[in-house]
């Protein structure tokens, strides 16, 4: 099903675009965050030498400063690489020379005296204390003191690297490096900060190591919780999007179901959405469709119910002079008539309604071209009351023939533009309809007035008048009114109603004392 795919785009494209911010945040994030891990870890380490520094002139007990007292016997050098327990063992009161440094580890388990017991447990309280290895570093003898596996004593030459981080200390820099990690078993990050007198004076210098993994281990436990809460909040995301993908396809399958039936003809179905976005409004487009079918609907089966109603007129109205036809012809057959008399009275017979079906033919062939889309009236510039006089001269014949008066009163002039046969052809129906209502010695009034570009043509006569019930039907196709009516076709008043939609004239009936037809248009 076409919906349930476009379920699975919405949700996939939701779920990969979740899925790449994700990633991106999450990239961003663990980048960031570890540049500030190693500068948090890095100022801590610095804040705990800069500490130590301040705190140990405090302890002048312990001798680490200034204990080492340089010896007359000149060093002997060292060669080889610049890390590692290496170079000439020295006694126990022996000094470095120029470039050497002596590195004296204080054990626990091999202190041979009380001092050296207490410097032991005092440097092993300063790596508990900061989570690491502290160097305090002597810079009148060149010592460095530091809580080692074993107590042992050796003169060596430090690297390069390590000899200026030293010195930068010594200077009263705070440096962070990771130059000792050839002096260790791994890899270390160190922190250094000046030891300093009452006087200011720098007397030595602390470094304080921390290995890397430690810190790469908290960096690792950062990003493994952060990638656990992403996931987490993925799956959430994953499921609410399910949700909402839901709610947003809702709507469709419901204009789909309506869609359906509309399919099925039942017209009268909505949607019954009034969402406030798009979807609301391809909703409210659907219902007007609904609604427009089902006057479609309505339109379509009264135009059924309407030709099937023309056709059953037609089919009476031809069956009638047809019949009269048929059977006056069969008479004449016969040979029962032979008197000259009634042999002329059936003559006019079949020529009353032979004229009548022809009128019905041209009639209905008349009105058929008027209603059809395609038809289109030839229109000119012309003077209206010039056809209207013509209409008036035609029909005053048919009037004098009954004994009816036809008074008219024209404006002047009426600018116009239309057909002339075809204007001259509606003013002559409704005065036709007018004389064969009328009784003899009754009037036909004609009164026209210009106001303006505006005007209006009054045909009033005087006959019986038009029942209220027929008032709305009086303009459609095959309908007679009452016996005076009985040799017309019910056609003239539907043609004249015809031909003034063409021209853009509006044509009204009321019934008053008789019957009065307005005609009412604008002039060019």
């Amino acid at each position: 099903m076409q919906i349930r795919k476009l379920t699975r785009r919405l949700w996939g494209s939701f779920a990969l675009s979740l899925l790449l911010f994700s990633l991106l945040i999450g990239s961003v994030f663990a980048y960031l965050f570890r540049d500030y891990h190693q500068e948090a870890h890095q100022e801590e380490m610095r804040r705990q030498a800069e500490t130590l520094a301040a705190a140990l002139p405090a302890f002048r007990d312990e001798g680490f400063l200034a204990q080492e007292q340089p010896q007359a016997e000149a060093p002997t050098p060292s060669h080889g690489p610049h890390h590692g327990r290496r170079g000439m063992s020295r006694q126990a009161g022996s000094m470095p020379g120029m470039g050497e440094w002596c590195r004296h580890n204080y054990s626990l388990q091999d202190s041979d005296t009380l001092q050296s017991s207490h410097r032991a447990a005092f440097l092993h309280e300063l790596n508990q204390l900061v989570q690491g290895t502290v160097w305090i570093v002597d810079r009148e003898s060149r010592t460095i003191n530091a809580y080692g596996e074993e107590s042992s004593r050796d003169i060596t030459g430090l690297p390069p690297a390590v000899e200026a981080v030293l010195q930068e200390v010594l200077s009263g820099g705070t440096p962070v490096a990771d130059s000792f990690s050839d002096l260790f078993a791994e890899p270390m990050v160190t922190a250094g900060a000046p030891i300093k007198d009452a006087n200011g004076t720098i007397r030595g210098a602390v470094l304080v190591h921390r290995h890397l993994s430690d810190l790469q281990e908290a960096e690792y436990m950062g990003l493994k919780i952060l990638a656990a809460s992403l996931l987490l909040g993925l799956l959430l995301t994953a499921s609410l999007a399910a949700a909402l993908v839901r709610r947003f396809i809702a709507p469709l399958y419901t204009m789909k179901d309506t869609a359906e039936a509309f399919r099925a003809g039942h017209y009268e179905r909505r949607t019954g959405l009034t969402q406030n976005d798009e979807l609301g409004l391809l909703a409210g487009s659907l219902d007007e469709l609904g609604r427009r079918l089902g006057e479609a609907e309505t339109e379509r089966n009264l135009l059924q119910r309407q030709r099937q109603e023309f056709l059953a007129a037609v089919s009476h109205e031809l069956r009638t002079p047809l019949t009269v036809i048929k059977g006056t012809w069969e008479l004449l057959q016969s040979g029962f008539v032979k008197e000259e008399g009634k042999l002329m009275d059936c003559r006019r017979r079949i020529e009353e309604n032979l004229a009548m079906l022809e009128r019905l033919v041209r009639d209905l062939l008349e009105l058929t071209r008027l209603q059809s889309p395609g038809f289109e009236v030839e229109k000119e510039s012309l003077d209206l009351t010039e056809p209207f006089k013509e209409a008036l001269r035609s029909a005053r014949t048919l009037a004098d023939q009954k004994g009816v008066a036809i008074k008219a009163s024209l404006p002047s002039s009426l600018p116009f533009s239309g057909d002339y046969g075809r204007l001259r052809q509606l003013l002559l129906a409704l005065l036709d309809n007018a004389v064969k209502f009328s009784p003899a010695g009754a009037n036909v009034e004609v009164a026209g007035e210009l106001n303006g570009h505006s005007w209006q043509l009054k045909v009033t006569d005087q006959g019986p008048g038009i029942p209220p019930e027929e008032l709305p039907h009086i303009f459609d196709r095959f309908k007679k009114g009452g016996q005076d009516n009985a040799q017309g076709t019910g056609l003239g008043l539907a043609i004249a109603r015809e031909i003034a939609l063409r021209h853009g004239i509006e044509l009204t009936c009321e019934s008053i004392a008789g019957a009065v037809f307005t005609l009412k248009g604008r002039t060019t």
